[in-house]
C-alpha cells in the first residue's frame, strides 16, 4: 500500500499543486493510533516532492479517540521493531538513533497534526483542526472492521463529505466500500483498497494506475 502511494497517489498529488500560489495539499490519517501511518505519509511526502520548486505546502492531520496512543504520536520516537521494514536509506534520512529507538527528524514531525477526534461524534464531519476543509487523501485504514454496518454508514458518510473532488480514499485490506458508496467512489487499483471521488468535468472512469 505504501509502495503505490508512494509511487502514484502522492506524486500526482504534488504534481497537481507544484509551482504554489494554490491551496495547499490537506490530508487527513483517520484512527492514526500512534502516528506510525501518519509519519509514513509524511517520510513519502518528502521523498516524492524533492525537486519542486517550490514545494507545495502540505497539512497532514492524525487523529484519534485515544489520548495515551496520541501522546506516543507526538513524541515521535519508536523502537526498533516499528522502523525494521523502513529502507535504510529513508532511515538515515527520516529518524535520528536514541539508544535501541527512533525518533522521527523534526522537519517531518513537524509537518503532522495530532488531535483527539471520534468518527462517530454526530457534531462533527472531519477534526475540529481542520477548519472544516476537505482533503486530497484521507486514510481510513483497519478501523472499519470494529464498527457494525450502520456505525460503518455513518463514518462513510463523514468521510465522503470530508474528501475533495479528485480525492483519493485509502482503507484497510479487508474492508470495502458500503453498498451505498460503491457508485459515488471508483477504484483507482485492483488489487488495493484505494478509491477517488471523481472530479467534476473530468473523465470518471480515469486511473492512474492498475
Amino acid at each position: 500500500m505504501f509502495e503505490y502511494l508512494g509511487e502514484f497517489v502522492l506524486p500526482f498529488l504534488l504534481a497537481g499543486k507544484a509551482g504554489g500560489g494554490g491551496p495547499p495539499i490537506r490530508i487527513w490519517s483517520a484512527g492514526c493510533a500512534s502516528g506510525e501511518e501518519a509519519y509514513s505519509i509524511a517520510i513519502l511526502l518528502r521523498e516524492a516532492g524533492r525537486g519542486e520548486i517550490p514545494p507545495p505546502e502540505v497539512t497532514l492531520f492524525a487523529t484519534d479517540i485515544d489520548e495515551k496512543a496520541l501522546a506516543r504520536g507526538r513524541e515521535a520516537l519508536y523502537p526498533g521493531s516499528a522502523v525494521e521494514n523502513v529502507r535504510h536509506g529513508l532511515l538515515e534520512s527520516s529518524f535520528s538513533r536514541e539508544g535501541d529507538s527512533f525518533r522521527v527528524v523534526p522537519a517531518i514531525a513537524s509537518a503532522v497534526r495530532f488531535s483527539v477526534h471520534d468518527v462517530l461524534d454526530p457534531r462533527t464531519a472531519s477534526p475540529a483542526e481542520s477548519v472544516f476543509g476537505t482533503f486530497d487523501l484521507i486514510l481510513c485504514r483497519n478501523l472499519l472492521i470494529y464498527f457494525e454496518p450502520d456505525h460503518q454508514e455513518i463514518v462513510f458518510g463523514k468521510l465522503y463529505r470530508s474528501l475533495a473532488e479528485g480525492g483519493y480514499l485509502v482503507l484497510g485490506r479487508t474492508e470495502s466500500l458500503a453498498e451505498r458508496w460503491r457508485g459515488r467512489l471508483q477504484r483507482v487499483n485492483e488489487s488495493l483498497p484505494v478509491y477517488r471521488k471523481p472530479a467534476l468535468g473530468r473523465r470518471s472512469a480515469e486511473r492512474i494506475s492498475r
